[in-house]
């Protein structure tokens, strides 16, 4: 038996055992304070199977931050369903506070959000255990087969408020990827210098196949980038904020001038929208998004990077994942009619779903004049168009926050190339992210913002 396999047996004998005798939902550590960090390194050395006398321990692909295993209690000990192990990847804590999302994950998993998440059953040293859904498959986001149900589960997590998040409304209310972008990138600046000087020192600067011609990054340019792209959003926020915003946030005074329904654009509601911080996953791709064959329902998992963050980035980021991690923009981002069709599903579960507050003057509140917006739609040719302005507002914001979205999990990667232990190209995707990914992006801007970045088309 190897030794990793030896550390996972002595973790699910403790957690296991806690779990015979207390409540599953309680969050456990085990009591011997296993870790599995100082043999991480040795995880190619696994076979894929192994049977021994107490579990089946599979070792399961696909993730790119953690190392995932299926454990079986096949003699059923201590439980009679698989459950999943997860290794946290080495140095993750520059990328994520694990205190915080394991009481989200486990919150998430509870009666309180109707089980939206899997059951959180234990945690060590640096992982935890947790619900394993059987019966049920990654999905393939090119394929398309699920995209309503998908776009529904979306905007039921958009309305849940864990807890934990809900310290104060500042952390409500500010979006999550600045800072992490910002973050990121000064690591990322770090990283590259570090590597500059240690290639300087063996004199191989120049041999490095990653910093020649295309696929060299420009630094000074993804900064100036992430400046534009603050610009454009403070920019059009303001251009389009509403007054209902103010009242909904007890902002508003009596004696404000309120402004009248008529002059309430579909574009100012689209802005209004798309804008609005919701509790976002900010990580949808196809790995994170499970079908339940017999529930027939979309779960999502893997709440690591989970947030509250601009409505907008959520579609941008999932439709971005389209393209997988081998990037093919061209042939997999979606083009605009399919983002219509999904946030129409969106949009249907939203009016459908989110109450309109009785204490609240209708003709200001969101809820109610979208839900007026989708309903009437096709009653005449008028309300199709104005629909059809809302709808691709909406559209033309998340081309944007896809170019947000390249920064974000491009910054990322880099420092993930530095840091992580797992077998994948982290530096190839960050090049495909920062340099391909962002040049798509940019070419297919709404041209008033091109014209606002100055961005010739090609």
């Amino acid at each position: 038996m190897g030794q990793i396999t030896k550390d996972i047996v002595s973790v699910c004998d403790d957690l296991f055992a806690q779990l015979a005798v207390n409540d599953p939902l309680s969050l456990k550590r085990a009591s011997r304070n296993n870790s599995l960090s100082e043999i991480q390194c040795q995880i190619k050395s696994v076979d894929d199977v192994e049977e021994q006398n107490k579990y089946t321990i599979k070792q399961i692909q696909g993730g790119i931050t953690n190392i995932l295993y299926l454990i079986i209690d096949h003699e059923e000990r201590y439980v009679s369903y698989p459950i999943l192990l997860r290794i946290y990847g080495e140095n993750t804590e520059y990328f994520i506070d694990r205190a915080k999302e394991s009481w989200l994950f486990y919150e998430l998993g509870t009666e309180k959000h109707n089980y939206f998440g899997p059951m959180l059953l234990g945690v060590f040293g640096n992982g935890r255990i947790e619900e394993y859904y059987t019966n049920c498959h990654s999905t393939l986001l090119h394929e398309r087969k699920y995209c309503p149900l998908i776009a529904t589960t979306m905007q039921r997590m958009h309305a849940i408020h864990p807890s934990m998040l809900m310290y104060s409304a500042k952390e409500r209310s500010t979006p999550i990827m600045w800072a992490l972008i910002d973050r990121w990138y000064e690591l990322s600046c770090q990283v590259n210098l570090k590597e500059k000087l240690e290639h300087n020192n063996n004199n191989e600067l120049d041999k490095n196949e990653d910093n020649k011609g295309d696929d060299k990054i420009n630094w000074k340019g993804i900064k100036d980038t992430i400046s534009q792209l603050k610009y454009i959003c403070e920019k059009v926020q303001q251009m389009h904020q509403l007054e209902p915003i103010q009242m909904l946030n007890g902002a508003h005074d009596s004696g404000t001038k309120q402004i009248q329904t008529q002059t309430q654009t579909q574009v100012q509601m689209a802005y209004q929208f798309m804008f609005e911080c919701v509790f976002c996953h900010n990580d949808l791709l196809g790995g994170n998004i499970l079908y339940l064959q017999n529930e027939q329902c979309i779960k999502f998992v893997d709440f690591e990077y989970g947030h509250y963050n601009y409505r907008a980035f959520e579609f941008a980021n999932h439709f971005c994942e389209y393209c997988g991690f081998d990037c093919n923009w061209k042939q997999w981002f979606p083009n605009r009619r399919h983002m219509r069709d999904f946030l129409a599903c969106y949009i249907k579960e939203y009016v459908n779903s989110v109450p309109v507050p009785k204490d609240q003057q209708q003709q200001y509140y969101l809820p109610f004049t979208l839900r007026q917006l989708y309903f009437n739609r096709s009653q005449s040719i008028e309300n199709g168009k104005k629909w059809d302005q809302f709808i691709e507002s909406c559209v033309d914001i998340i081309l944007v926050f896809a170019c947000a979205n390249h920064l974000f999990w491009g910054l990322w990667s880099i420092v993930q190339a530095k840091f992580s232990k797992i077998d994948f190209d982290f530096k190839k995707y960050a090049q495909q992210r920062l340099l391909h990914g962002l040049k798509f992006s940019f070419e297919a801007l709404p041209d008033f913002v091109k014209d606002m970045l100055n961005i010739k088309s090609c």
